[in-house]
């Protein structure tokens, strides 16, 4: 935990003495080569246990599986040393991993080796994920779903479920699958696949949880900050699993203006604000056939705007439980143009 008070300066000429003085570039150049030197002996390390290294070595979920070495823990350090360091040698994260995996093929743990395996996919391929981010929910286009399953990284997870498959440990490739750029649907398949092969796994929840979330409903407002009196705005209502919403018009009070409306809320949230503050002029409702369940849908609708003045327009969905904040935009009707 040294280095949590070091400074992150690129500067390495600070005396060997100077321990304080030294930054974290430094700090991690000199560590690296006693990690170069520790991880050459990987048998060692496998026979060593990182309990006795207590606080320095705080205990994790996975432990257990590398039945509490050393290996696993300077082998882990070492790799994440590296990204923050800013080495991004893809040759010696395979080394570090190559010798460790060897260890564990040696020894016949299989669980181990099948935590690494899937922690040096992660560290060295490459997958579109790493450059399409998006979360769930966003339809993925079908170029780059189909440009995912022709990935180093996928090909190397379904090797991985191929050799492993019979571990019930194995439903851990199922949740790295699931983080990659596909489909909601096949996300979904996915995890009943898993679920279906490995249900008496312990953490066989978290694989649930992950299909709880897709299956959430979610509703999303997008409209323009600004309109014209007796003109009509564009909304877009971007859904899932989501029946029935309303788009609601609250006019603000007189006084406030988009300048000053974070400082008339005084701290609270624009929902609690509007309840408060706001009087409601009209609203409208939609309704939709849910076809698809785990499809995001976008639907484009054109209302006609109310008299000038500063609003709030307040999408709601009764079926959800978290409503999000993208379901309140402000719009200032006014008779000047921009």
């Amino acid at each position: 935990n040294a280095h949590r008070n070091r400074n992150n300066s690129n500067k390495i000429d600070a005396q060997a003495d100077s321990l304080k003085e030294w930054s974290y570039a430094q700090f991690m150049k000199e560590a690296m080569k006693n990690f170069d030197q520790s991880l050459s002996i990987p048998k060692l390390l496998a026979e060593s246990k990182s309990s006795l290294y207590t606080p320095f070595v705080l205990r994790g979920d996975d432990a257990v599986y590398f039945n509490d070495d050393l290996l696993h823990v300077l082998t882990v350090r070492a790799v994440n040393g590296m990204g923050r360091y800013g080495l991004q040698s893809v040759d010696k994260k395979k080394a570090y991993y190559h010798a460790a995996l060897s260890e564990y093929r040696r020894l016949d743990n299989r669980e181990a080796e099948l935590i690494f395996t899937l922690d040096s996919i992660d560290a060295i391929t490459t997958a579109p994920s790493d450059l399409y981010l998006r979360t769930f929910g966003n339809n993925v286009p079908y170029e780059v779903e189909q440009s995912t399953y022709s990935s180093e990284r996928y090909k190397a997870y379904i090797n991985a479920l191929n050799r492993f498959g019979d571990l019930p440990l194995a439903v851990e490739i199922y949740l790295r699958m699931v983080m990659l750029d596909v489909s909601i649907n096949q996300k979904v398949k996915w995890i009943n696949e898993g679920y279906a092969r490995y249900a008496d796994y312990p953490r066989i929840k978290k694989l649930l949880n992950l299909k709880k979330d897709l299956e959430q409903p979610t509703l999303c407002l997008d409209m323009p900050s600004v309109a014209y009196p007796n003109d009509s705005v564009v909304c877009v209502l971007t859904h899932r699993n989501v029946s029935t919403a309303r788009l609601v018009w609250h006019r603000l009070p007189d006084t406030v203006t988009v300048a000053t409306l974070d400082r008339e809320r005084d701290g609270l949230n624009l929902s609690t604000y509007i309840k408060k503050c706001a009087k409601q002029i009209n609203s409208c409702q939609f309704t939709w056939v849910v076809n698809e369940p785990h499809r995001e849908t976008k639907d484009t609708v054109r209302l006609k705007v109310p008299g000038l003045g500063l609003y709030a327009v307040e999408a709601i969905c009764e079926e959800m439980k978290h409503p999000q904040t993208e379901m309140i935009k402000i719009v200032s009707i006014s008779r000047l143009q921009p």
